[in-house]
């Protein structure tokens, strides 16, 4: 069970004193989110995954498993591919394509974490 913790605090003193009776009880320091302005609450209870940062990580997972693959085709053609221009031309297709299929799982959201902008984590 995932827990959660906000807090709207007047003062850093108020803030502090709050996390550290959250924290008495149980609760670990990175769950708790404290603003210091009631419209910054507002935010908080709409967490959203960051999208792009998700599509970028994607992109470098997609990027090594089609490094990897193109290097195993390689391996597995042998010595008959004509030149070398051809081979890092398969490796360059091969790692365009995991870019592309990694950045389109990743935009989804599949890396993604949610993210408090407006708080401030204690």
């Amino acid at each position: 069970m995932a827990q959660e913790v906000y807090c709207v605090a007047q003062t850093e003193g108020e803030a502090r004193r709050n996390v550290e009776k959250v924290k008495v009880r149980g609760v670990a320091p990175d769950t708790v989110s404290v603003v210091t302005e009631p419209a910054h609450a507002e935010h908080l209870a709409h967490l959203e995954p960051n999208y792009f940062r998700s599509a970028v990580k994607g992109s470098v997972v997609g990027l090594i498993i089609g490094v990897f693959s193109g290097a195993a085709t390689l391996v597995t053609i042998g010595l008959s591919i004509p030149s070398l221009f051809e081979a890092v031309l398969l490796l360059a297709c091969s790692a365009s394509g995991g870019i592309l299929f990694g950045s389109l799982i990743g935009a989804t959201g599949a890396f993604a974490r949610n993210t408090y902008s407006t708080g401030r984590p204690f």
